[in-house]
This record gives C-alpha cells, structure tokens and sequence, in this order.
C-alpha cells in the first residue's frame, strides 16, 4: 500500500461471523435494531457506538448483507443471490472497509476523497455503481479516528449520498465524531453484554480477566489467552503501586520499566507496531487501576487516571514513548 496512504482500505468483503459469535454476545438490541433499519428505503446511514472491543466490528459484517442483498423479502439472511454468495465467500466487489492506520491510528483525508495509484477511496468507491449487490456498502471503522479534513470530506459525502450507497460507522468515542456527521446517521447503541451474558459464555471470570477486560468479551478472550502475562502484569502492579514500604523514587523507576516491557511482550506476541503495543499497555493499566480505585476513586487517583489518558493520546501524537513513559511512572506514583 502506498506510504501517502497508511490507512487500511479493501475492497473485498470480510469473512463474516456466524450471528452467534461470541463477539456479539448481548447485542440483542442492537441487532433488532438493526434489522428494523435495513428493512426501511430511506436510511443510508448509521453509526455503531458501543466500548472497544464489544463486537461493532462484527455486528457490522453480519448486517451489510442486508443491504447488499438482492433480494428484498429477505429478512433473515437465508439467501442465495450473486451478492449473498459472494460476500460469504469474501469475494463481493460491492463492499468498502476502511480502518485507521495502525502506525497512528488514523484515517486521513486521501483515504476519504482521494486516489492514489490503485487505491480506491470513500468518494471514488461511492461514485460507480454496484456490480453483482442492490447497494454498495461502505464501512469505515473508528470514525473518530477522522482527521478533521478527512471528517469534513465524509460530511460531504453523507450530506447527498450517491444512489445506491449505504455507510456503516463504528465507534467507540462517540463524543469525537463530528455532530454534523452523527446528524446524518441513525446511532445504534451496542451495549455491553450483562454479567449473566458473560458467565453463561465463559463460566467464572479469573481475577485478571475482571480486572483487564472491562466485561468487552474480545477483552476477555484476549486476557484468557494470555493469562500468564496479564497475571504477572497484575502482580507487578500491585508490587509495585500497592506496597507501602516500597521507596517513591524506587516505584517510579520499576512501573516505567514494567510498563516497557509488558508493551515488549504485547508487540512480540500481537505482531503489533511500539505504538498500538503501548496503547494496548496503557488501556490495560487503566483498567486495572479503575478496578483497583473504583470503592475509593478520590480526586487524586482522579488526577491519576487523567495523566493516563494524557499519555495515551500523547503517544497518539508521535511524541518520545520512553521520555513520556518515565514521565507518567513518576506522576502515577507521586503521593
């Protein structure tokens, strides 16, 4: 893919998961939600909100069928038409994804309104007509990832849709996506599967997987994993932030070094670049802490939790990981 164009776009339908996938565990009214929408003529928008990791993804690829299907009786995806078959198989041609960059995690003007070589846009992918389906389907993960040009752009295209075109949106911080955007969408919220939801899934939860996964199933599967590595990050935290009689300056110096090398471990293991390493590292910390803090979340743990996101979107930024990782050790364990 061109270096002017970092952000991951396909043009081939992804594999779609079985509407029973645990990764869109509890997302019941979403899905009767959704149904109700791709039944109507009128919408050509909307936008999954819901906690990272909680399926949108998913629910996304199982309901782009709808639109893409032939035929209009179809209400439960039973259906053999050019377009279902294709699409099952990973081969429509009718369907767009974008996603952020995995280098900054970011979806950039080009991706939106541009061209560049072989690389097909949001515009340019709108402007031609569908090949084998009823609809084009463009789905574009983590909008609120836009930069502000490229925001502007989408804006355009969603305030005259070209005929036949249908956008689904995901995201996970809905309050970053421009309000002019989220006007021309129908929000489906995807809440967050109940504790019944989770034990009849997965049985009793481990105390790393209650502490790191924020009751987001893909969290939980990511944690039962890796358990080994979470449960040596959740003693070495505790070590280290829980234990009075450790010295101040000490502390510091062992949450940087343990912060770095559960981001090492995370980027060996995921094949992941330093950076989404580090934002995985950092939301796991977070977590952990809130867990942690929740019986007794005073204005300084308060403070805490806010140089976290600091750093989190900092690092989003390109700044120095290491200088900024020392940096937030020395705040976090600061009385």
């Amino acid at each position: 893919m061109p270096t002017q164009n970092p952000v991951h776009t396909s043009t081939q339908a992804p594999a779609v998961p079985n509407s029973e996938n645990c990764s869109i565990l509890g997302l019941k009214q979403a899905q009767i939600k959704l149904k109700k929408i791709m039944c109507s003529t009128t919408i050509h928008a909307i936008i999954l909100h819901g906690k990272q990791g909680i399926g949108k993804k998913n629910l996304a690829t199982i309901y782009a069928r709808f639109w893409l299907c032939n035929n209009t009786s179809n209400k439960n995806l039973e259906c053999s038409c050019k377009a279902c078959t294709t699409y099952l198989s990973t081969n429509n041609p009718d369907v767009f994804i974008c996603s952020p960059s995995p280098a900054n995690r970011m979806i950039t003007l080009s991706s939106i309104s541009g061209k560049i070589g072989k690389e097909q846009s949001v515009k340019s992918f709108s402007l031609t007509t569908p090949l084998v389906s009823k609809n084009k389907v463009i789905i574009l993960h983590d909008v609120d990832c836009l930069t502000r040009d490229a925001a502007h752009s989408l804006l355009k295209i969603l305030e005259e849709p070209p005929a036949n075109v249908k956008f689904i949106l995901t995201t996970s911080e809905v309050s970053k996506v421009l309000d002019t955007i989220l006007s021309r969408c129908i929000i489906v919220d995807c809440d967050a599967p109940t504790e019944e939801n989770l034990i009849e899934k997965y049985g009793p939860l481990s105390l790393e997987e209650e502490l790191f996964s924020y009751d987001v199933p893909e969290r939980i599967e990511l944690v039962r994993k890796n358990k080994d590595l979470y449960n040596e990050w959740h003693q070495n935290l505790s070590t280290i932030l829980l234990d009075s009689t450790v010295p101040m300056n000490l502390k510091s110096y062992q949450l940087a070094e343990s912060i770095l090398n559960f981001s090492a471990q995370i980027e060996k293991l995921s094949d992941s670049s330093k950076k989404i390493a580090m934002l995985e590292t950092l939301l796991s910390l977070t977590l952990w802490w809130k867990n942690i803090e929740k019986k007794n979340l005073t204005e300084h743990s308060i403070q805490k939790l806010l140089a976290l996101c600091k750093t989190h979107q900092s690092i989003l930024m390109n700044g120095n990981l290491k200088i900024q990782i020392h940096a937030l050790a020395f705040q976090l364990t600061s009385s």
